[in-house]
């Protein structure tokens, strides 16, 4: 939270006090949608924020679905989507995304687990170890996902040239 931040920084400069202006807002979508509205101005809300919080607020029932949700938050459905998608991951592979933030955006995070859904988590892990260690970039990724890999990554298909 926006709040939990601050208190942090505080700490690590050895400060006991601050002046602040405190809004009580009651725990649940509106403390959410307050919190998101300041990191969204300060550019650190992630996807993988977004993921968790979402997810739960559809499992426990603050929405009926995914449209309404989307609704609410003035966000397209696709993007929602994306999210709730990532949201779905298990733990080990969103710890490792949320470590590179740099490395793994919206896009980068669904490829990954489009991955995951096909070929299970050991091969993701070693997926997220590559995209890091070789820089693979989204596209290189999708292709990976598609089953189209770089050619010195695959052995070439025998028999005749076929052109599209």
């Amino acid at each position: 939270s926006d709040g939990g931040r601050r208190v942090r920084a505080l700490k690590e400069a050895n400060k006991e006090s601050v002046k602040a202006i405190v809004i009580d807002v009651p725990i649940g979508i509106q403390s959410y949608k307050l919190g998101y509205d300041l990191n969204v101005q300060r550019d650190s809300q992630t996807v993988f924020d977004n993921a968790v919080v979402w997810r739960r607020f559809l499992d426990d029932k603050h929405f009926q679905s995914q449209k309404e949700l989307s609704e609410h938050l003035g966000l397209d459905e696709s993007t929602v989507a994306v999210a709730l998608s990532i949201g779905k991951l298990p733990e080990a592979i969103m710890q490792e995304m949320v470590a590179r933030p740099d490395r793994f955006g919206s896009n980068m995070a669904y490829q990954v687990g489009r991955y995951h859904n096909a070929r299970g988590t050991e091969a993701t892990l070693r997926l997220i170890n590559k995209i890091v260690s070789d820089d693979l970039s989204t596209r290189q990724v999708s292709d990976i996902v598609k089953g189209r890999v770089a050619a010195q990554e695959t052995p070439k298909a025998a028999g005749r040239q076929r052109y599209a």
